[in-house]
């Protein structure tokens, strides 16, 4: 028999406006100090807490947690973190929520062979007990959840599949923890320590306007690629259109298969149509090994076409996102953003922080460069998915 995922609430009591703070401070005492004192002295019902792959997770959230014993600290890793100081490789993030709102959270241990009832399971359950705890059932205009999942486990499109069916109508967006650079785990700190092969789910009620989004700056190109040969359980395509990926692939786009470089893939990465949109399709990895190929940071098989996408313009795609998203919330107080960590290497390439700093401190941007993102019923690559929420 299956366990049940673990369940914890916070209940409903009376606070003030959502904080956002960080820390480079390479001592984890010293950050967690800091990251509490930027908090204020307001009680908090949930920190969540972005750190770099090369910072120590379950130090400083041990620490945090120990400043905030009536808090929920929930902590990842990712490739970089987004706060008030914009983008940064190292350091810590941090968004606090008042006390007023609403929290419930499951955890899903041995997620790589998780199957459909636990992830629906969990969704159901986390709705209930919202509902028992607090007197209210959650609905779509007053709660949403947030999954943050060990990315190495590669179980996210089982994983969404089945939590989305659980939610119904709620909102879901999320992220694969992981270091895409660094080659570190997933690992996530919940319910006083670390964790790999995990997920935790959130629901949560934050008594404020908000509004989930996903974005891309990328337009499908006419080169029809056809996925002939596959791995699926290892998320590897061995042949497109009959000749080794990386050849055609590198063909498809104008190059060399040695040039196949994160920051070439990353600006012409794979596309796939699915209903009227197309979504990217990123790759992980390059061989020019027959047995090896292409290997993707999401679900591949055999029978898929793919394209060929461009790059438009980031920094402005965000911005009218997010401007579009102001004007329907009436401003946004804060965003927790889940930022694919290849979107952070076509910043740094094209030299474009500046304008992204600027955006995520004008829309009070927290959270993390992740190893894939989750909207709605689907795992998603090389996208700005998030939540804004609006002021009081």
């Amino acid at each position: 028999m299956q366990r049940p995922p673990r369940l914890s609430a916070t209940p409903a009591r009376h606070g003030a406006a959502i904080r956002r703070v960080d820390s480079a401070l390479d001592d984890p005492a010293l950050a967690a100090a800091e990251i509490d004192r930027g908090l204020g002295a307001e009680t908090r019902s949930l920190i969540l807490l972005w750190c770099s792959g090369d910072y120590p997770l379950e130090a400083v959230s041990e620490r945090l947690a120990g400043h905030r014993p009536g808090a929920r600290v929930l902590g990842t890793v990712g490739s970089a973190v987004l706060g008030p100081s914009g983008y940064r490789r190292h350091g810590v993030s941090a968004a606090a929520f008042p006390s007023e709102a609403e929290v419930v959270t499951a955890t899903l241990e041995d997620v790589d062979r998780i199957d459909f009832s636990r992830g629906f399971q969990a969704a159901s359950w986390l709705k209930s007990e919202m509902h028992r705890l607090t007197g209210e059932p959650p609905g779509p205009e007053d709660a949403f959840a947030l999954l943050l999942v060990d990315g190495m486990a590669q179980c996210e499109e089982r994983l969404v599949s089945s939590i989305a069916q659980g939610l119904g109508n709620l909102r879901l967006v999320g992220g694969s923890a992981g270091d895409h650079f660094r080659e570190r785990p997933g690992r996530i700190w919940h319910e006083g320590r670390g964790r790999d092969n995990a997920a935790v789910l959130v629901l949560l009620r934050p008594r404020r306007p908000f509004r989930a989004f996903s974005t891309h700056h990328f337009t499908p190109g006419p080169q029809r690629l056809l996925v002939t040969r596959a791995d699926p359980d290892r998320r590897v395509v061995l042949e497109l259109n009959g000749r080794p990926a990386a050849h055609e692939y590198a063909r498809a786009i104008g190059t060399a298969p040695e040039r196949l470089t994160p920051a070439v893939l990353a600006n012409s990465p794979p596309a796939v149509k699915v209903g009227d949109s197309y979504y990217i399709r990123s790759v992980r990895l390059v061989s020019t090994d027959p047995g090896e190929g292409l290997m993707f940071t999401c679900a591949v098989d055999q029978g898929i076409v793919l394209r060929v996408a461009m790059a438009g313009d980031l920094a402005a795609d965000l911005q009218h996102r997010f401007e579009a998203v102001a004007d329907d919330l009436g401003g946004i107080a804060t965003t927790l953003a889940f930022d694919c960590a290849l979107r952070h290497r076509e910043i740094e390439h094209k030299c474009l922080e500046a304008p992204m700093n600027e955006l995520l401190t004008r829309f009070g941007v927290s959270g993390m460069a992740t190893y894939g993102e989750q909207f709605e019923r689907m795992h998603l690559n090389q996208t700005f998915t998030g939540i804004a929420l609006g002021h009081d």
